[in-house]
């Protein structure tokens, strides 16, 4: 551990805090349009897998002197058969870390909830990804109406819930009714980002937020973030801290964090740099997490590339260091190439079928 520790303090020197995005399961509920999975295998981590990983992320915190943060999700993750086990594993160990759940929303219970308000997470994030129309046709007719119920119960047993909009060209306009859904039923703070054309969302290639629609989309968050309510005691936050959101001359700049301050466990083992940026950097039922997080190649060089193609001219290179790196891994090949929508950016030679040694 003292060898380890001496690795990371030049690797990832200053790193506070590291977020872990679980996938215990691959079994969903719904089939979203937007989807990351693509032939989903209907795979669960058994609990004594969990316990194994847990154990090593915590080792990692200690190597890396961080604190930590657990993302919970799938699949749908109320869906894994050890759900209510993995959260009285993740309230035992709290000193280490916080957790949250990402979820559809649609299974909530009062037991769960019950079990929910012993085991303490942080928050729980709930998606709805437009008006009652729209989000039923991404994600299932009837969803739109259970997820603002779930919103609404976990609220009232003073459970904190945000709520996630995924923002397409076609929907993007719709996010003052996903805000107001959010704020009527208790939520407290939207947040949203773009989507990301891979798995089953590949279909929206065509249709992710480009060039000519960025500031349109940046203005409404930037005038919601703003809005204030003299009627409602409910005050909801719009977090604008996602990437090129900055754009807006509104917030700090955001500077993607996969591989460096976030890493993702899918429900088979492997370590991505984020459930967005599919590339295995290793097992985590293999290795430890310690020695895939300090000596994968591609999570050092996520962690050291500054030089972006498209972006060398600019000034905010330093601190947006390229843009959503998922987004344009999905559109390029390449997470080292400037954000598509960036219209800051200079283009690039790069085309969609590029040959990168990774792929």
């Amino acid at each position: 551990m003292v060898v380890a520790s001496a690795v990371a303090e030049v690797a990832v020197e200053g790193i506070k805090k590291l977020v872990l995005q679980w996938h215990i399961t691959s079994i969903c509920n719904l089939k979203c349009t937007h989807c990351y999975q693509e032939n989903a295998t209907h795979t669960s981590m058994n609990l004594k897998e969990i316990k194994y990983i847990l154990e090593s992320y915590i080792d990692l915190l200690d190597a890396l002197g961080a604190k930590g943060h657990i993302n919970i999700t799938g699949g749908e993750p109320l869906l894994h058969p050890d759900f209510i086990n993995i959260l009285e594993l993740l309230n035992s160990k709290k000193e280490y870390f916080s957790f949250g759940i990402l979820t559809n929303g649609l299974l909530f219970d009062e037991h769960i909830i019950n079990k929910l308000n012993n085991c303490k997470p942080e928050f729980i994030q709930i998606s709805i990804d437009g008006d009652k129309e729209i989000h039923d046709s991404m994600r299932g007719k009837g969803t739109f109406d259970k997820a603002c119920k779930s919103i609404k119960l976990l609220s009232k047993a003073t459970i904190k819930v945000l709520v996630s909009f995924t923002a397409t060209k076609d929907n993007y306009r719709s996010f003052p009714k996903v805000y107001h859904a959010a704020r009527t039923n208790g939520a407290f703070k939207v947040w949203t980002d773009r989507v990301v054309p891979f798995g089953s969302g590949k279909i929206y290639m065509e249709n992710m937020i480009g060039k000519e629609e960025i500031y349109e989309y940046l203005d409404i968050l930037k005038t919601y973030k703003l809005k204030k309510s003299i009627f409602s005691k409910n005050k909801i936050n719009v977090d604008i801290c996602r990437a090129l959101q900055f754009l807006t001359g509104y917030g700090s700049i955001y500077s993607c964090s996969a591989g460096d301050t976030l890493i993702t466990i899918m429900e088979d083992g492997t370590v991505y740099p984020c459930r967005r940026l599919p590339i295995d950097c290793g097992n985590s039922l293999t290795k430890t997490l310690t020695d895939i997080y300090l000596s994968s190649v591609f999570l050092n060089e996520l962690r050291n590339k500054k030089d972006i193609e498209g972006c060398s001219h600019c000034s905010y290179i330093k601190f947006c260091n390229g843009g959503a790196k998922c987004i344009s891994y999905a559109y390029y090949g390449s997470p080292f190439v400037s954000d598509p929508a960036c219209p800051l950016s200079r283009g690039s030679e790069f085309l969609s079928n590029s040959n990168i040694f990774w792929l």
